[in-house]
Order: C-alpha cells, then sequence, then structure tokens
C-alpha cells in the first residue's frame, strides 16, 4: 500500500492530533513517516527597518521547528516508527509540502481540517 508518508505539522493542538494519527498509521501499515515543518522566509516585520529583529525571528521559528519536529520524530520512534524530519523555508506552506513529498516518493501526505 504507502511505504512512504509525508506529515506537514505547525504544532498546533490539531496538527498534534493528527501527528498522532499519522504514527498510528505508519505504524500498521509498517510504512516510514517524513514529519514536515515549514518555516516562513519572510517574517512579518519590516525588514529594511528592522533587520536584526528580522533575523531573531527567523532564528527563533527555525529553533521552534527544529525542536517540534524532535519530539514527533521520539513520538514516532517511541511506537516503533521510522520517522525523518526536514525543516523548509517558503512563504507558501502548501507549495513546500508539495514540493518537499516528490524528492520523498511520498505517496501519502497526512493532514488535519478544522
Amino acid at each position: 500500500m504507502f511505504d512512504k508518508v509525508l506529515v506537514p505539522t505547525d504544532g498546533s493542538p490539531l496538527s498534534h492530533e493528527a501527528v498522532d494519527d499519522a504514527i498510528d498509521y505508519c505504524r500498521r501499515l509498517d510504512a516510514e513517516m517524513t514529519v514536515l515543518y515549514v518555516t516562513p522566509l519572510t517574517p512579518f516585520v519590516n525588514t529594511t527597518m528592522f533587520a536584526d529583529y528580522a533575523e531573531k525571528v527567523r532564528e527563533q521559528n527555525e529553533a521552534y521547528g527544529r525542536n517540534l519536529l524532535e519530539d514527533v520524530v521520539e513520538r514516532a520512534k517511541a511506537r516503533g516508527v521510522t520517522c525523518k524530519s526536514m525543516l523548509v523555508s517558503n512563504d507558501q506552506p502548501h507549495r513546500a509540502i508539495i514540493e518537499s513529498g516528490v524528492p520523498l516518493k511520498a505517496r501519502r501526505s497526512a493532514a488535519a481540517r478544522r
């Protein structure tokens, strides 16, 4: 069936539930999971006036993403699922999700709906 599953996450409570469901799904199918976090390229500040602040925001976003990904990888491993992580920068998360799934040859992507 599916041997690779791409799981985008933003760290929200709804996303947390979707990640747990994806881990269970991958465990049942013996599929490899790749968890993806997309951080914005452009922080929501005026980058010409606040260049130093913009860089700090970018660093904080990346650190948040790395911590989130590490947590998901550990949760997956604890439940017997092979899990890799990807941190991608893109101002259009939907594009990053699609573009990240292609080189992985992921045949399934898991996402939550509000």
